[in-house]
């Protein structure tokens, strides 16, 4: 007699080449251990997480949860237990929910633990979707923590919540994402031209001047693209005006030329050129003829309109 403990049991079955779901059922039929007891011995014999995930899994039937408490009492890290239950063939969504459930973590702690074990991040996305019943903006959140790449979590929320861009731009922004990030995930991941950037980041409740910002900072967008994208999305003229003199730097020529090459009315034109630099009839007029507009027009238009009566 050795009077031997399971876990030397276990060491010198596994020495004499036993597999070790031949080991854990010996431990389990034999000795009449239960499976916390069966896991120990099998740590203690040397076995990886993974093999002894297995051997529980396929042995003594046990589900994703019970592994993950065991596995758990023994000392291993969510992010090994996640790998060894991937390993044995849970699927996700069970693996996400016995870190959830039995060790309760957050959304956030699951995505770096599925991250760690090699899950890609759509099915990480749609794990958490799922399990914790999350909408698009905390899954980017959780993502983000796990730090995923923005265009990463952009191309996931797209494929996984079936958003648009303007949706997935909200859902960014809402996970802490900066304005200059959206846009280039925008443009990276649903191939946008400036218009639909811009029209995406207002929807999302960024200002003009963030927006036209991170069109010329983030992808190098010149002004005059920057002033149609901005129209296309619906901002006023007058507004379009200020952001071309204060973000982008403009003079008033350069703006009335911007405005005129953007289809606004000659009115429309020398108002913004009084209101918002605040220039006087003579100085518009000069401009007005800079930019292109006829000599008759001009004439028309300070016969029947009176912005500096």
């Amino acid at each position: 007699m050795y009077a031997l403990t399971a876990g030397a049991i276990a060491a010198a079955l596994k020495f004499a080449a036993f597999t070790v779901e031949a080991i854990a059922g010996a431990l389990q039929l034999a000795l009449g251990l239960a499976a916390q007891a069966v896991a120990a011995a099998l740590q203690v014999a040397g076995f990886a997480v993974d093999a002894i995930a297995g051997a529980l899994k396929n042995v003594l039937g046990l589900a994703a949860d019970a592994i993950t408490g065991i596995l758990n009492l023994l000392g291993i890290p969510s992010e090994a237990i996640a790998a060894a239950l991937k390993v044995v063939g849970f699927a996700i969504d069970a693996i996400a929910n016995a870190l959830k459930t039995v060790l309760g973590l957050a959304a956030s702690a699951v995505a770096v633990a599925l991250k760690l074990a090699g899950f890609v991040i759509d099915a990480i996305a749609t794990a958490l979707k799922n399990v914790y019943a999350l909408a698009a903006d905390a899954v980017a959140a959780a993502l983000k923590f796990a730090n995923f790449a923005i265009d990463a979590i952009a191309s996931a929320l797209k494929n996984v919540y079936a958003l648009t861009a303007a949706a997935v731009a909200a859902a960014l922004k809402l996970a802490g994402f900066v304005v200059d990030a959206i846009a280039a995930a925008l443009k990276n991941v649903y191939a946008l031209a400036a218009g639909a950037i811009a029209a995406a980041l207002k929807f999302a409740g960024f200002a003009i001047n963030a927006i036209a910002a991170a069109l010329q900072n983030a992808l190098g967008f010149a002004a005059s693209v920057i002033a149609d994208a901005l129209k296309l999305a619906g901002f006023a003229v007058e507004a379009i005006a200020g952001v071309l003199k204060d973000v982008l730097g403009l003079a008033a020529q350069a703006v009335a030329d911007l405005l005129t090459s953007l289809g606004y009315a000659i009115e429309v034109i020398a108002g913004i050129l009084n209101s918002v630099f605040n220039l006087g009839q003579d100085i518009v007029n000069g401009i007005l003829g800079a930019a292109g507009w006829a000599l008759d027009a001009i004439s028309d238009f300070f016969d029947n309109f009176c912005i500096w009566c």
